[in-house]
Protein backbone atom coordinates (compact mmCIF):
# COMPACT_ATOMS: atom_id res chain seq x y z
CA UNK A 1 0.00 0.00 0.00
CA UNK A 2 2.91 2.16 0.66
CA UNK A 3 4.64 1.71 -2.27
CA UNK A 4 1.53 1.94 -4.63
CA UNK A 5 1.11 5.21 -2.48
CA UNK A 6 4.52 6.88 -3.53
CA UNK A 7 3.60 5.76 -6.96
CA UNK A 8 1.26 7.79 -6.93
CA UNK A 9 2.67 11.02 -5.13
CA UNK A 10 5.82 10.35 -8.18
CA UNK A 11 3.53 10.28 -10.50
CA UNK A 12 3.94 6.21 -11.63
CA UNK A 13 0.44 5.78 -11.45
CA UNK A 14 -2.58 8.06 -11.37
CA UNK A 15 -3.42 6.78 -7.93
CA UNK A 16 -3.31 4.32 -5.54
CA UNK A 17 -5.70 1.23 -6.84
CA UNK A 18 -6.27 0.08 -2.98
CA UNK A 19 -9.58 1.75 -1.43
CA UNK A 20 -8.89 3.44 1.40
CA UNK A 21 -9.11 1.21 4.80
CA UNK A 22 -8.69 -1.95 2.30
CA UNK A 23 -6.25 -3.25 4.03
CA UNK A 24 -5.90 -4.12 7.91
CA UNK A 25 -4.29 -2.10 10.07
CA UNK A 26 -1.31 -2.72 11.41
CA UNK A 27 -1.34 -2.51 15.71
CA UNK A 28 0.67 -3.70 18.32
CA UNK A 29 2.03 -7.12 18.09
CA UNK A 30 0.77 -9.49 21.18
CA UNK A 31 4.19 -11.28 23.25
CA UNK A 32 3.45 -14.96 23.41
CA UNK A 33 5.06 -17.15 26.26
CA UNK A 34 7.74 -19.83 25.28
CA UNK A 35 8.10 -23.34 27.19
CA UNK A 36 11.01 -23.23 29.08
CA UNK A 37 13.39 -26.59 28.99
CA UNK A 38 11.61 -28.20 32.33
CA UNK A 39 8.67 -27.40 31.35
CA UNK A 40 8.82 -29.11 27.91
CA UNK A 41 10.85 -31.87 29.76
CA UNK A 42 7.54 -32.52 31.85
CA UNK A 43 5.30 -32.41 28.77
CA UNK A 44 7.31 -34.84 27.16
CA UNK A 45 7.41 -37.26 29.58
CA UNK A 46 3.19 -36.71 30.53
CA UNK A 47 2.15 -40.12 29.73
CA UNK A 48 -1.45 -38.50 29.86
CA UNK A 49 -0.67 -36.96 26.96
CA UNK A 50 -1.14 -39.10 23.77
CA UNK A 51 2.68 -40.08 22.56
CA UNK A 52 1.86 -39.46 19.11
CA UNK A 53 1.20 -36.28 20.38
CA UNK A 54 4.33 -35.82 22.99
CA UNK A 55 6.63 -36.65 19.59
CA UNK A 56 4.56 -34.03 17.83
CA UNK A 57 5.76 -31.49 20.40
CA UNK A 58 8.84 -32.63 20.70
CA UNK A 59 9.77 -32.39 16.94
CA UNK A 60 8.03 -28.58 16.70
CA UNK A 61 10.16 -27.21 19.81
CA UNK A 62 13.35 -28.55 18.45
CA UNK A 63 13.13 -28.00 14.41
CA UNK A 64 11.11 -24.47 14.51
CA UNK A 65 8.84 -25.99 11.70
CA UNK A 66 5.09 -24.83 11.12
CA UNK A 67 2.56 -27.46 12.21
CA UNK A 68 1.29 -27.86 8.77
CA UNK A 69 5.04 -28.08 7.70
CA UNK A 70 5.36 -30.76 10.23
CA UNK A 71 2.09 -32.68 9.69
CA UNK A 72 2.57 -33.24 6.27
CA UNK A 73 6.35 -34.55 6.93
CA UNK A 74 6.84 -37.67 5.68
CA UNK A 75 9.46 -40.46 6.06
CA UNK A 76 11.07 -39.84 3.01
CA UNK A 77 11.63 -36.18 3.67
CA UNK A 78 13.68 -37.34 6.88
CA UNK A 79 17.05 -38.93 6.40
CA UNK A 80 17.52 -40.75 9.89
CA UNK A 81 21.33 -41.73 9.03
CA UNK A 82 22.77 -38.81 8.41
CA UNK A 83 20.43 -36.59 10.59
CA UNK A 84 18.96 -34.42 8.00
CA UNK A 85 15.93 -33.33 6.92
CA UNK A 86 14.84 -31.84 3.03
CA UNK A 87 11.11 -29.98 2.93
CA UNK A 88 10.40 -29.38 -0.67
CA UNK A 89 7.03 -27.19 -0.18
CA UNK A 90 6.52 -25.30 2.83
CA UNK A 91 4.90 -21.69 3.27
CA UNK A 92 6.78 -19.54 1.56
CA UNK A 93 8.00 -21.50 -1.47
CA UNK A 94 11.33 -21.85 -0.81
CA UNK A 95 12.52 -25.60 -0.09
CA UNK A 96 14.37 -26.16 2.79
CA UNK A 97 17.35 -28.88 4.09
CA UNK A 98 18.75 -28.76 7.16
CA UNK A 99 20.83 -30.91 9.95
CA UNK A 100 18.57 -32.35 13.21
CA UNK A 101 18.81 -30.69 16.44
CA UNK A 102 20.46 -32.86 18.58
CA UNK A 103 18.94 -36.09 19.59
CA UNK A 104 16.06 -35.49 16.99
CA UNK A 105 17.28 -38.55 14.59
CA UNK A 106 17.58 -40.86 17.52
CA UNK A 107 13.98 -39.83 18.95
CA UNK A 108 12.17 -39.98 15.12
CA UNK A 109 13.96 -43.62 14.58
CA UNK A 110 12.25 -45.15 17.61
CA UNK A 111 9.22 -43.47 16.88
CA UNK A 112 9.75 -44.85 13.28
CA UNK A 113 10.12 -48.25 14.90
CA UNK A 114 7.02 -47.74 17.09
CA UNK A 115 5.14 -47.12 13.97
CA UNK A 116 6.01 -50.49 12.97
CA UNK A 117 8.54 -48.93 9.63
CA UNK A 118 6.69 -47.28 7.68
CA UNK A 119 7.11 -46.82 3.90
CA UNK A 120 8.44 -43.08 2.87
CA UNK A 121 5.42 -42.14 1.56
CA UNK A 122 3.67 -42.26 4.65
CA UNK A 123 3.49 -39.44 7.24
CA UNK A 124 5.82 -38.97 10.15
CA UNK A 125 3.21 -37.63 12.53
CA UNK A 126 0.06 -40.32 13.02
CA UNK A 127 -2.13 -41.40 16.47
CA UNK A 128 -2.19 -44.91 17.24
CA UNK A 129 -4.10 -46.00 14.26
CA UNK A 130 -1.92 -44.80 11.83
CA UNK A 131 -4.60 -41.70 10.89
CA UNK A 132 -2.91 -38.17 10.23
CA UNK A 133 -2.98 -35.68 13.39
CA UNK A 134 -5.82 -33.62 13.63
CA UNK A 135 -5.03 -29.72 13.69
CA UNK A 136 -8.23 -28.76 14.65
CA UNK A 137 -8.22 -26.36 17.39
CA UNK A 138 -4.16 -27.39 18.58
CA UNK A 139 -3.54 -24.09 20.28
CA UNK A 140 -6.81 -25.51 22.69
CA UNK A 141 -5.63 -29.24 22.99
CA UNK A 142 -1.81 -28.42 23.80
CA UNK A 143 -3.30 -26.53 26.81
CA UNK A 144 -4.87 -29.14 27.73
CA UNK A 145 -1.74 -31.47 27.31
CA UNK A 146 0.36 -28.76 29.31
CA UNK A 147 -2.34 -29.00 32.12
CA UNK A 148 -2.75 -32.78 32.31
CA UNK A 149 1.52 -32.23 32.48
CA UNK A 150 1.18 -30.07 35.34
CA UNK A 151 2.28 -26.82 34.12
CA UNK A 152 0.51 -24.08 35.84
CA UNK A 153 2.89 -21.07 34.97
CA UNK A 154 0.71 -18.33 34.59
CA UNK A 155 2.25 -16.72 31.75
CA UNK A 156 1.49 -20.22 29.70
CA UNK A 157 -2.96 -19.59 29.99
CA UNK A 158 -3.48 -16.10 30.74
CA UNK A 159 -4.25 -13.28 27.85
CA UNK A 160 -4.58 -9.78 27.93
CA UNK A 161 -4.14 -7.01 25.43
CA UNK A 162 -0.78 -7.24 24.04
CA UNK A 163 -0.22 -10.88 25.58
CA UNK A 164 -1.42 -14.40 24.45
CA UNK A 165 -1.82 -17.48 25.91
CA UNK A 166 0.65 -20.45 24.56
CA UNK A 167 -0.41 -21.97 21.71
CA UNK A 168 1.14 -24.42 19.14
CA UNK A 169 3.00 -21.56 17.10
CA UNK A 170 4.89 -21.07 20.53
CA UNK A 171 6.94 -24.03 19.88
CA UNK A 172 8.35 -22.10 16.83
CA UNK A 173 8.48 -18.97 18.66
CA UNK A 174 10.56 -21.07 21.35
CA UNK A 175 12.62 -22.48 18.78
CA UNK A 176 13.50 -18.82 17.51
CA UNK A 177 14.07 -17.30 20.56
CA UNK A 178 16.35 -20.39 21.67
CA UNK A 179 18.74 -20.37 18.46
CA UNK A 180 19.12 -16.45 18.36
CA UNK A 181 19.96 -16.88 22.08
CA UNK A 182 22.63 -19.39 21.32
CA UNK A 183 23.65 -16.97 17.98
CA UNK A 184 22.38 -19.41 15.42
CA UNK A 185 20.34 -17.94 12.48
CA UNK A 186 19.32 -18.78 9.06
CA UNK A 187 23.02 -18.94 7.26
Amino acid sequence: NRVLNLAGLAGYIDRNPLPRGWLPKTGPKKRFPVLYPTEDRALLACEAVPLAYRVFYGFLHREGMRRGEAAALTWGDVDIENETISLDENKTDHPRWWRLSAGVAVALEAWREVRGDPEDDELVFTDEHGRPLSLDHLADLVRTHLAAAGLTRADLTSKGPNKGPFGIHCFRRSFVTRSLALGKNED
